[in-house]
């Protein structure tokens, strides 16, 4: 595992370059978001290319972000429907990103489809259960649960308790 993550690091950054220096708080969030992905695909006895494509794939999920304004990204209240739809151009950017550094498809593919819903009303593609990658169902569980176990510029972190009924709630797991 160490070798692996130590290379995704290093494609991840390589990737990234500096921009992220200045929102440790995205890079706090891929970091969690990878490991959780990572252990999961584990439990799930995923193979180990599987594996090792979560992770970095967890690292980069949210690369697109970079490219937003950032006043909207953080802002302190809730976001009307068009910044929130300004806000979900952030999966078609990030992948744009990755194919530009040339990631794997089977990589960008999982960050692709990471806001992706079981019932269709995900985002950016309406793909449903059976047309989403296993690999971005994991990731956008780790990416949920890491969202509402963490501060935000808008709300208090939930306990772990009232995260997993939420996503229990909002059919997420």
């Amino acid at each position: 595992m160490h070798i692996v993550i130590g290379q995704s690091f290093f494609m991840s950054w390589k990737v990234l370059g500096m921009q992220m220096i200045d929102n440790l708080k995205l890079i706090k969030h891929s970091i969690k978001v990878a490991f959780l992905s990572y252990i999961l695909a584990q439990q799930m006895n995923l193979s180990k290319k599987q594996c090792k494509n979560i992770f970095i794939a967890g690292l980069l999920h949210d690369v697109g972000k970079l490219k937003l304004n950032q006043s909207i990204l953080n802002k302190k209240c809730k976001l009307s429907e068009k910044e929130y739809e300004y806000i979900k151009l952030h999966v078609n950017l990030g992948v744009q990103i990755l194919k530009k550094y040339k990631i794997s498809e089977s990589i960008y593919k999982i960050v692709e489809q990471h806001h992706e819903s079981n019932d269709g009303t995900g985002y950016p593609n309406g793909l449903k259960k059976d047309r989403i990658l296993v690999e971005a169902r994991i990731l956008r569980i780790a990416d949920v649960y890491d969202a509402l176990t963490s501060n935000s510029s808008y709300r208090k972190k939930y306990t772990k308790k009232q995260a997993i009924r939420i996503m229990k709630d909002d059919e997420i797991i």
